[in-house]
């Protein structure tokens, strides 16, 4: 005789619920988070796409976590379609437990005695390996069908609290120092300065620690606890005109100076504001008023990027050599920006140096040999170079040793 379970008549249970707290790694084996967030239900088929832009498509995990609640007081299955591996703990009790590579394949718990209305805690572990990438999670009883469970009967665990600043978001006329607090003991802050979302890849703040702003700026930080889906973010926007301009120097090459080659290119530049972001060198061929872009000589002004290093700037590749330098002078334009960003925030220096050539052709004899004794002399040759210009004549003279006397030709 085969029993079927009776429906439960009464009306099912509507919670209040608004889905999972979730954490995504990437990687396979929950390290390295780049996400947190609330997901409404566990219903994703990625396919071969990446779950969020942060993320590779290959290779990831995400935990769920949180409480669900029953509809009806019944024995309740659990199903996990997943492609690859997945893990599921109800009430701390591991009751899913298929983590292999795999295609997708439904795994299911046993029966659980559930009671309506009552908060019970929830765990999904789930990774992907590689190729196609899909996790679902649904759930049946007597009284429902096989079905995704809804986002009202999933709770997130406790959220930490929204962080505070100590300083307000406003216009200020001098340095600031924002310390950021939240009111959940152990909350890790992360904070960005760009105006995007704070996540779990974003810059965290020691304990106790204070952000130091000389120049305006907007500030955006969250709390973040394992385990919890992330704070509300706070956001301030401080405006702190910076007025200080960037003081610039040129060390070497010295002014007015007389080279052969273009030696490395340093100085120092320095900011009391908001500090030196980058210094930009601009070198021009006074001839033609070519400007120098790494590689050639063009009409229109190019940059080239400095080292910055302390307080101090260089550049030493991506010079003019050889044929690229030819006799003449040049001017040496540096520019410093500051953070800031702002264009009267920059400052420049110039210097002016000129190629001169101080070093004589090197020649050589080649034929007839040093020493050669001849009947007939058929013929001179050798070799003669310049490493700065181009050789523009070689001259010969033939001297009888006997009595000093020289060939006109």
């Amino acid at each position: 005789m085969r029993v079927r379970p009776i429906p439960n008549t009464s009306k099912a249970l509507v919670g209040t619920g608004t889905g999972l707290s979730a954490t995504y790694y990437d990687n396979s084996d929950f390290t390295n988070p780049k996400l947190g967030r609330r997901d409404q239900r566990v219903d994703f088929n990625w396919g071969s796409v990446a779950p969020d832009p942060k993320m590779g498509a290959e290779s990831f995990s995400v935990r769920w976590s949180g409480f669900v609640q029953a509809q009806f007081s019944e024995n309740y299955t659990f199903s996990a379609l997943s492609d690859d591996g997945v893990r599921l703990y109800i009430d701390n009790k591991l009751v899913i437990n298929r983590w292999a590579n795999q295609s997708a394949t439904t795994s299911s718990s046993a029966k659980i005695a559930l009671r309506a209305g009552v908060k019970v805690p929830i765990r999904l572990e789930y990774f992907d390996s590689v190729g196609d990438a899909r996790a679902h999670l649904s759930w049946s009883s007597a009284s429902t069908p096989k079905t995704l469970i809804p986002q009202s009967q999933l709770y997130v665990a406790a959220q930490p609290a929204k962080p505070i600043f100590s300083v307000p978001a406003g216009t200020y006329s001098g340095v600031q120092n924002v310390a950021i607090t939240s009111a959940t003991p152990g909350a890790m802050i992360r904070y960005t300065l760009d105006g995007s979302e704070p996540d779990l890849a974003s810059s965290i703040l020691p304990p106790g620690g204070a952000l130091r702003f000389t120049y305006t700026q907007i500030l955006r930080a969250a709390a973040f606890v394992s385990g919890q889906i992330p704070s509300e973010i706070a956001s301030a926007h401080y405006i702190i005109p910076d007025t200080i301009l960037p003081g610039l120097t040129i060390t070497t090459p010295a002014p007015l100076l007389k080279v052969t080659a273009l030696p490395p290119v340093a100085g120092t530049a320095t900011d009391a504001g908001s500090g030196v972001s980058r210094v930009d060198l601009v070198l021009t061929r006074l001839s033609d008023g070519l400007r120098w872009n790494g590689t050639s000589w063009v009409a229109r002004e190019s940059g080239l990027s400095t080292t910055l290093a302390g307080d101090g700037w260089n550049l030493t590749t991506s010079l003019p050599r050889g044929a690229n330098l030819p006799l003449g002078d040049y001017e040496i334009k540096a520019v410093a920006y500051d953070f800031a960003g702002l264009i009267r925030s920059q400052s420049q220096k110039t210097t002016v140096i000129s190629v001169v050539d101080v070093s004589g052709p090197t020649l050589t004899i080649s034929f007839p040999a040093n020493g050669a004794v001849v009947s007939d002399l058929s013929g001179i040759a050798g070799t003669a170079r310049d490493d700065l210009n181009a050789v523009a004549k070689v001259g010969v003279v033939i001297r009888r040793v006997s009595d000093g006397a020289r060939w006109n030709g």
